[in-house]
């Protein structure tokens, strides 16, 4: 059996980054997405390895005893290697390498990128490192609040831009699927993202001294609104227009309603 694998990765850290692989088999080519059947080959030695030439990308292998080998039937995360399938490797492999690159910096954006454990989607994160290095901007709640309410506007104004769904699960984590797009499509959304993320690391500290006085007024705002029902309520409107549109409406009908009410006494 071999395992196919891109070369800046060590073996033993595709599943730390859900890096993909390619499975030779008996006589089966399969992709792994984010190589989690692999983890029973992991601290083992190889009996051979070498490098070959898949689809114009150079991949490094390792190729273990047959007998090793575990049956590894399709799911969401293996398929058959194919001319589609590997646009799906090569989206996967990007994405983790754009991960390991950002775990390798010594400076540190704002936001990160990984990849995930299921289907092909790319995640945007507050990376850790930065935060603790940046610990002014994020010790007040209220304005981690209103930077998370700007990047994701400029997250969703960018996938709209390459017709992209964008999915909000929980605070400051934005969840892209990539699953029906090109390698082509996807590696300059990729590269726009990181413009965007250079972009905004570097106003973070313009944004926190234009606010931290002005914001103080929202604390009944804040202090009445849990985080995630904020959250939720950033993600299902497209706007603060459409926001303040729907409240302006509630507030006429109450004030109909109000009206009925006063009549009948």
């Amino acid at each position: 059996m071999k395992v196919l694998f891109d070369p800046n990765f060590v073996f033993n850290e595709l599943i730390e980054y859900h890096a993909p692989v390619i499975i030779q088999s008996r006589e089966r080519n399969l992709i792994d997405l984010h190589s989690l059947s692999i983890i029973n080959f992991l601290g083992l030695a190889p009996t051979t390895k070498g490098s070959s030439e898949v689809n114009d990308l150079i991949l490094l292998w390792l190729e273990f005893p047959d007998e090793l080998a575990t049956d590894i039937e399709p799911n969401p995360n293996v398929f058959e290697l194919n001319d589609e399938n590997f646009e799906k490797f090569k989206i996967s492999n990007h994405i983790s390498l754009k991960h390991l690159q950002h775990t390798l910096s010594t400076s540190k954006r704002m936001l990160k990128i990984e990849n995930s454990v299921d289907n092909l989607y790319m995640l945007i994160s507050l990376c850790t490192e930065y935060v603790l290095q940046n610990r002014q901007f994020f010790e007040d709640k209220k304005f981690e609040v209103l930077l998370e309410i700007l990047v994701f506007f400029e997250i969703k104004r960018l996938t709209e831009s390459y017709n992209l769904s964008l999915h909000m699960p929980q605070p400051f984590l934005f969840q892209i699927d990539l699953s029906k797009t090109r390698y082509e499509t996807a590696y300059k959304f990729i590269n726009d993202f990181e413009k965007l993320s250079e972009y905004l690391t570097s106003k973070v500290g313009e944004l926190f001294s234009i606010a931290k006085e002005k914001i103080r007024i929202l604390d009944r705002l804040f202090s009445s609104v849990d985080r995630k029902s904020l959250t939720k309520l950033i993600y299902t409107f497209s706007s603060f227009e459409e926001i303040i549109s729907d409240l302006e409406y509630l507030k006429n009908l109450v004030g109909q309603l109000e009206s009925c009410i006063r009549e009948k006494r």
